[in-house]
């Protein structure tokens, strides 16, 4: 679930392609639905468990609130890495692998999703080369647009995945990109909170 905190409540991103993930929210809620290209999916049903989510870390900071947990089940040590430069905020969680936990949520200030988008797969293009990077896709949360786009290539002989939601809050916009094959990364999701 990715929710999306507004004045009159908060609103759950909780059914990508049909694939509904359990709020974990006690607040008043509005449906926001997004249909994400195939390949880009959420596992369905995901569910945090407060026992689980007990342990885990929070982070809070620019307008974004997420847990990640500081070991991950197969006992990977997750680093967390802040950064800020320009109008540039993210921050980065990842495993040693970068499969079993991968997650990215960054806000660019003052740019559009199409912006972003136009700026990042030139960079990824060549980095992993023509044709990794698939087209920007408008969807909808509830009636406010997003767009998603996904990328993947070979690295040491296994096929790394990344797929990418932008979702614009006012003047800026919010990426979030994570490795749709994992669990965990569903997990960490689930508990991401974007003020508005």
């Amino acid at each position: 679930m990715i929710s999306v905190r507004t004045g009159g409540g908060t609103g759950a991103i909780d059914d990508w392609n049909g694939c509904g993930a359990a709020s974990a929210s006690a607040i008043e809620k509005m449906r926001i639905t997004a249909t994400l290209p195939v390949g880009l999916t959420v596992r369905p049903k995901t569910v945090v468990s407060q026992a689980v989510a007990r342990d885990w870390e929070r982070f809070e900071g620019f307008g974004v609130e997420l847990s990640h947990p500081q070991t991950t089940p197969r006992g990977q040590s997750v680093k967390r890495q802040e950064q800020r430069r320009g109008d540039l905020e993210r921050v980065h969680l990842s495993s040693p692998d970068r499969q079993e936990l991968y997650v990215e949520v960054a806000r660019f200030s003052g740019i559009t999703p199409q912006h972003e988008y136009a700026s990042h797969k030139p960079y990824l293009e060549q980095r992993f080369g023509a044709g990794s990077v698939k087209e920007l896709t408008q969807t909808t949360l509830r009636e406010r647009p997003a767009w998603t786009y996904s990328f993947a290539w070979t690295e040491e002989g296994r096929q790394m995945e990344r797929a990418a939601l932008l979702i614009q809050v006012e003047r800026d916009t919010y990426r979030v990109i994570y490795d749709p094959r994992s669990e965990l990364n569903a997990q960490v999701i689930a508990t991401l909170m974007i003020a508005e």
